[in-house]
């Protein structure tokens, strides 16, 4: 059984950051859960060893900003649909947002943090270190993120909630937390499993093809999975091969018109991905859709975790 109690919402007052402030809404009405609005107060550009970028009075810049995200607080916060959420607005300084963002959290000790994907740099950001990834990559809970999208229609609720599975017992308990999710939303669940096509060299000689045997094998290898999950609720089953498994999923999500994608940040990939694996790292810069980030070494949703 899933139960939020603290739920962290950072912002850079960026356009995903207002999408997810939506999400976290719903969240924290869902499950009578408190809200911080949290907002890093950075000054990038003050460098004492750089004469050009060197400020005369940071304590006064950095007073400016906060002033600044007080008013772009209040201004999200009147722009929000009326809430009986519990919302506490934080401020707090730092040399970037990501670290500032994860210190807070490890004080605060919140079950999920909700947060965009393209900040106010733009979406080319995501490519290498972005906010959000590093934020995913170290936080000691789950992480949803949200990217910012064009047509503006809130992010209300989930009818569609896609759980990618390597058969892992990390990808069990995503698929375990997206029946629990469904159950509470009325959703759909659907199961997938990329096979990832392998391509043989020339001198082979021959055309060697096990997709098609992989996948009848990955069929019913997700049959038992699903059947020996427990949750609520029925689940659909994909299988689908692909040259790798993040940009996949992301196109299943998106030709499926899933609302929620829910993965686990480890799955098979060996020691080298102890922290984060490949999949669940490039699948955050992928996702056309919300995308919850459960990690495998840190704090549940469940109220018993397997």
């Amino acid at each position: 059984m899933i139960d939020l109690k603290r739920i962290l919402f950072p912002t850079d007052f960026s356009a995903s950051a207002e999408r997810a402030f939506d999400l976290a809404l719903v969240l924290a009405q869902e499950f009578g859960a408190e809200l911080v609005m949290f907002h890093a107060v950075v000054l990038h550009e003050d460098d004492p060893h750089n004469p050009a970028h060197h400020f005369p009075d940071p304590e006064a810049i950095h007073r400016r900003l906060e002033g600044l995200a007080d008013s772009a607080m209040a201004e999200l916060l009147g722009r929000g649909r009326a809430t009986e959420a519990r919302i506490r607005q934080v401020k707090s300084r730092g040399i970037a947002a990501a670290p500032t963002i994860l210190e807070y959290a490890a004080q605060w000790d919140p079950d999920v943090i909700v947060m965009g994907t393209e900040g106010r740099r733009g979406p080319s950001h995501l490519l290498l270190g972005s906010v959000a990834e590093e934020v995913v990559s170290h936080a000691g809970c789950a992480v949803l993120t949200v990217r910012g999208g064009d047509d503006g229609t809130p992010l209300e609720s989930f009818d569609r909630i896609l759980a990618p599975v390597d058969f892992s017992d990390h990808s069990r308990a995503a698929l375990r937390t997206a029946r629990e999710l469904a159950e509470r939303y009325g959703a759909r669940v659907q199961a997938l499993h990329v096979v990832e096509d392998v391509v043989y060299p020339a001198y082979f000689g021959q055309n060697i093809d096990l997709s098609e045997e992989l996948a009848v094998r990955a069929g019913v290898a997700l049959d038992e999975l699903v059947k020996s999950t427990p949750g609520p609720g029925q689940v659909e089953q994909h299988v689908v091969v692909g040259q790798r498994a993040a940009p996949e999923i992301a196109k299943f999500a998106r030709r499926q018109e899933c609302d929620l994608v829910v993965q686990a940040s480890h799955g098979l990939g060996g020691v080298e991905e102890f922290l984060f694996g490949t999949t669940a790292k490039r699948l955050v810069q992928l996702c056309p859709v919300p995308l919850l980030t459960l990690k495998a070494f840190g704090k549940g949703l469940l109220s018993e975790n397997e």
